[in-house]
């Protein structure tokens, strides 16, 4: 056996030593790799193996109504998704979750084909819809004995619902929350920051097996959640109920377009009711189109019609001079006004009113009478008074987008602009400012301020109580001569169909041509309302009722005078008002 010189181990020993210390070199180059320039990524990875982040999710604030009655609450309820990377075909999961799910085979297997790591299967599922799945992806023994495997690449996220458990009912007025949790319209919208809540999060250590169990005592990192305080709002769900009743049934009977009522009360302007027709079920509002989610009492103005010639009349009274037995004029129908002519519709001929005074041109609601007293009056004193009974400005319910109406500016005010601004022609105005300055003669002289929140509770549970407080608009006695008109309105002129067995009524009858832009005041539409307030000697409640569009008669006595009544008596009834048989003497002025 040849034997190796020792120039040859020599030889060897330093190749030997090069290849190891090459290898040192490669380790140290691999290491320095890992360690330093992948490290990032890698302990990225490691941290995703070891350690899981679960969400803890804040309640949303509950919307309460005036007596604690929930209109709006959230719960925690579970969407489904799938990972379509570990979807395994041979477990047939399109038929399977297609069948519980209850959408077309076809359109899940298309959304398993997607690809990626993600794709929503139902968001928001109810509970039962969740326990089957959940029973498809756990692992079972079989009649065999032999274990079958669930169904892979499904899971379930926890997601705040919000719930409205009297659906449609003032759907435009509490509004809903959209799917990222925020508030759409409504109340949601409005008072969304005060509603959210702020979620938090665990980051928690998890073991190697393929449950991922959470290793007890391991949670690294925790943030609580914090919930959103409760609103709680004036609207009673009772006279709600009513009202929207009572407005559905007078839109429907005259095939109208839509229609509003809103219900105050005039001594401290809480907004007992908020009704719109048609309606939206925010539970479902995508289910709704866009502008039925549009809180028309609020968002929209119209031509108020008779039922502005209250403006005239307290204008009359607080700075014209003149008292209800004041003679106006004899109405023959008809009255020039510079190179206008303007008419008392429906009456003419010989069913012109003849000689009428304030109290009368208000009571048989005559035009020209109305006219005739702003052009007394005069321009400045009539704006006077309309903006006192806040005609220029938003009523700062609470709700967002409301409208301010629309008011000509004043050196516009001539002639025959005057004329039809004291019957209600060529101003527009929201239901809201309507019944709030009907409200101000209610409230002998002060007007309300609106709102639609009582309160909102605090972090600790309090309740912070918002101050409000009106201003006066008119005099005591002025608000009081203009109750005593409008009793008689509805007693013994075109207001008696909103009279109501048992009580005083006082209120006004409007009915309005609606213009379009293509055609004008031809076009034929109307607009059809009642505004007042019950009992009159003693006002718990103002109430406005428009009805948009009716088919056939268009006037307000006829499409919504009874409905008034209608609201009036059961509010009035719950309110546990009773009956007063002989109109009480109204009280003296102070």
């Amino acid at each position: 056996m040849r034997q190796l010189s020792s120039a040859g181990i020599c030889r060897r020993i330093r190749i030997w030593a090069c290849v190891f210390a090459l290898g040192f070199v490669l380790l140290g180059v691999w290491l320095f790799y890992l360690q330093v320039v992948r490290h990032p990524v890698l302990a990225k990875e490691a941290e995703k193996l070891q350690r899981v982040r679960a969400d803890l999710l804040g309640a949303r604030g509950t919307i309460y109504d005036r007596n604690g009655v929930p209109l709006a609450f959230s719960r925690i309820t579970y969407s489904i998704f799938a990972d379509p990377g570990r979807i395994v075909p041979q477990q047939r999961p399109a038929a399977r979750l297609a069948a519980i799910l209850g959408r077309p085979e076809t359109e899940i297997a298309a959304l398993l084909a997607r690809g990626g790591r993600f794709q929503w299967l139902c968001r928001r599922a109810n509970d039962d819809v969740v326990v089957r799945v959940r029973e498809l992806c756990q692992t079972t023994r079989g009649a065999d004995g032999k274990m079958v495997e669930g169904l892979r690449g499904v899971g379930f996220k926890a997601e705040k619902k919000r719930l409205y458990p009297y659906g449609a009912l003032a759907g435009q007025t509490l509004g809903f929350v959209r799917d990222d949790h925020l508030g759409g319209a409504g109340i949601e919208l409005a008072y969304d920051e005060v509603l959210s809540g702020r979620d938090g999060y665990l980051v928690a250590e998890v073991d190697g097996s393929s449950h991922r169990r959470v290793i007890p005592g391991r949670r690294l990192q925790q943030v609580k959640p914090e919930s959103g305080r409760d609103v709680y709002l004036t609207i009673d769900v009772r006279i709600q109920e009513t009202a929207e009743a009572a407005l559905r049934a007078a839109a429907e009977q005259f095939g109208a377009a839509g229609g509003s009522a809103v219900v105050v009360d005039p001594m401290t302007g809480e907004v007992l009711a908020l009704a719109n027709y048609p309606t939206m079920d925010p539970n479902h509002y995508r289910d709704f189109p866009r502008e039925q989610w549009r809180n028309h009492a609020v968002t929209c103005v119209y031509e108020p019609g008779s039922t502005f010639k209250l403006v005239a009349a307290c204008a009359a009274l607080e700075e014209g001079g003149m008292t209800p037995e004041s003679p106006v004029l004899c109405c023959t129908g008809a009255k020039r006004i510079g190179r206008r002519v303007i008419h008392c519709a429906q009456h003419h001929g010989s069913r012109a009113h003849g000689a009428l005074n304030l109290h009368g041109v208000v009571v048989q609601s005559c035009n020209i009478g109305a006219a005739t007293i702003a052009a007394a009056v005069g321009s400045r004193k009539f704006y006077h008074t309309l903006r006192a009974l806040g005609f220029t400005e938003r009523t700062g319910v609470g709700l967002p987008g409301e409208a301010t109406g629309s008011v000509p500016p004043l050196q516009q005010w001539r002639d025959i602009r005057l004329a039809n601004l004291a019957f209600g022609q060529g101003i527009s105005v929201t239901p809201l400012q309507l019944v709030r300055a009907y409200s101000a003669v209610a409230a002998r002289g002060v007007l309300p301020p609106l709102h639609i929140v009582a309160r909102v509770g605090g972090p600790d549970g309090a309740s912070a109580e918002p101050l409000l407080r009106g201003r006066r608009a008119l005099s005591a006695r002025t608000a009081e001569t203009m109750v005593g008109i409008l009793r008689d309105v509805v007693t013994e002129g075109t207001g008696k169909s909103a009279q109501v067995a048992g009580f005083t009524v006082a209120g006004k009858t409007g009915t309005a041509q609606k213009p379009t832009p293509e055609q004008g005041y031809a076009s034929g539409l109307r607009v059809g309302s009642f505004v007042g307030f019950a009992p009159a000697e003693d006002p718990r409640m103002a109430i406005l009722v428009v009805i948009d569009e009716p088919q056939g008669s268009g006037y307000g006595s006829v499409v919504a005078a009874p409905a008034f009544a209608d609201i009036a008596r059961r509010g009035l009834a719950y309110l546990g008002m009773p009956p007063r048989m002989l109109a009480q003497a109204m009280p003296p002025v102070q």
